[in-house]
């Protein structure tokens, strides 16, 4: 089988990670013959090396494809000639977007951004990021009605994609993974991230729908001597820079400057770092589809203290703590009680561990795999069918 894999779109965050996992466990989950075709930006991140299993084609551009309309004109246009040249058996994205023109081939979408169907995120936005998120539920529910098969990374976004019109029948969850951590190691001081202290941490890149404020907010509410023990990082790509001067701007007023630290996009190794060195991981983002960054913190070992809203009871179970949204007052009280007792730290910490190991990129990649052969071969006895018919 030969999969096309458009990583175009792939920029940041859990697609980049998705992404990287998938090819780096590609060989030993496919069968031998097997090929992964991958179109790649010269913009994208990921370093990817051709073996017998995985070919790199590195599209060339001009500009960076921040512009999602300069993206969408180079998937309807020259993107045709590498699936005509290439004939693959099946196209796979772990964006949501297709081609407009019929492929002749199977496709497989993997729906990866929630935060066109929740409420909570669509009132936090400005005027111009409301019609953002209303044209981007509107091509995600499009091209997922246009895919052959779906993937959904979580109970809640195939429940949103169900309610939204999509046939249940093509739509297959798929849980993501996450590395395995190694047990604690000592860590040398780093006087750039301060990490020889104790804090708090929030890991996500900079949206609205992220929810910063409210964590800001309960830290503020914490005692006078909680704050002199524990700083809060926070931690992810500015991608919305005005909210990030927004943010900044508030912990200043809250007299809390020298006590909160604002850190651009880290790389996976100072990331690892900056878990291990935490003593609390609170995720107070209004709508996530698969939370990579919550999983990863809690193969750390974090405890972990996350709002109550779906998916987050998905992955998390009894592993951790919730909050309401909305209530900084309540989010710093429970704060407060976790940095105050060892014994629940130490309790949560474990439960966190034993939660993580439940998640994959070996089954991820596996799972993804065989439904795309499935979704191939279904195609391929559709297709006799309806020739014979």
């Amino acid at each position: 089988m030969k999969i096309l894999l458009n990583l175009i779109a792939a920029k940041q965050g859990g697609q980049v990670t998705r992404a990287n996992e998938f090819i780096n466990k590609f060989q030993s989950s496919a069968n031998k013959g097997d090929l992964l075709i991958i179109l790649l930006s010269n913009f994208n991140p990921l370093e990817i090396k051709n073996n017998k299993s995985i070919q790199v084609i590195k599209v060339h551009f001009p500009f960076n494809l921040k512009n999602w309309l300069a993206r969408i004109i180079w998937e309807n246009t020259e993107q045709l000639y590498w699936v005509r040249a290439l004939r693959p058996d099946i196209y796979l994205t772990f964006s949501h977007a297709l081609p407009f023109t019929n492929l002749k081939i199977p496709t497989v979408v993997a729906v990866s951004n929630l935060a066109p169907f929740s409420k909570h995120a669509f009132i936090r936005e400005t005027l111009l990021g409301k019609i953002r998120l209303l044209l981007l539920k509107y091509f995600i529910i499009f091209f997922t009605n246009k895919a052959t098969s779906v993937i959904a990374l979580s109970q809640l976004g195939r429940k949103n994609l169900i309610n939204n019109g999509v046939y249940p029948s093509k739509i297959t969850k798929i849980m993501i993974g996450v590395k395995k951590q190694e047990q604690q190691d000592k860590v040398k001081k780093n006087k750039i991230y301060k990490i020889n202290e104790k804090y708090i941490l929030y890991v996500s890149h900079f949206y609205k729908y992220k929810n910063f404020e409210q964590l800001i907010l309960a830290y503020s509410s914490l005692p006078k001597s909680t704050q002199d023990i524990y700083g809060l990082k926070l931690v992810g790509n500015f991608s919305d820079k005005k909210y990030v001067e927004k943010l900044i701007q508030m912990s200043n007023n809250l007299g809390l400057s020298n006590r909160i630290d604002f850190i651009p996009g880290l790389k996976e190794k100072e990331l690892n770092l900056v878990y291990k060195q935490a003593s609390l991981f609170v995720l107070s983002s209004v709508i996530e589809n698969c939370p990579s960054v919550l999983l990863e913190a809690m193969a750390n070992r974090l405890p972990v203290l996350v709002t109550n809203v779906s998916p987050m009871p998905e992955f998390v179970k009894n592993a951790g703590k919730y909050f309401e949204i909305g209530d900084h007052l309540e989010l710093s009280k429970k704060i407060n009680k976790i940095l105050s007792s060892s014994k629940l730290l130490r309790q949560m910490s474990l439960r966190s561990y034993k939660q993580a190991k439940l998640y994959s990129w070996d089954s991820f990649t596996k799972n993804v795999v065989n439904f795309c052969r499935a979704t191939f071969f279904t195609s391929k006895k559709n297709s006799k069918i309806l020739k014979n018919s």
